[in-house]
């Protein structure tokens, strides 16, 4: 459960972070869904995490 909690403080806090520089965030987020839930999930994880990003910016 902490996990999970790190994980969303985490993502907040990268989602900022690249919203005030322009990028950057999976730099922040991915190493902590490698150490929680290993290589093979995290980056399935981190493209859709990254492709619903970017649709949001389509609509704004």
């Amino acid at each position: 459960m902490t996990a999970y909690v790190l994980i969303l403080a985490l993502g907040l806090a990268a989602g900022c972070i690249g919203g005030i520089i322009g990028t950057g965030s999976s730099i922040i987020l991915l190493p902590v869904l490698v150490y929680t839930f290993g290589p093979k999930q995290a980056v399935p994880i981190m493209a859709v995490a990254s492709v619903m990003g970017n649709f949001a910016r389509v609509l704004a």
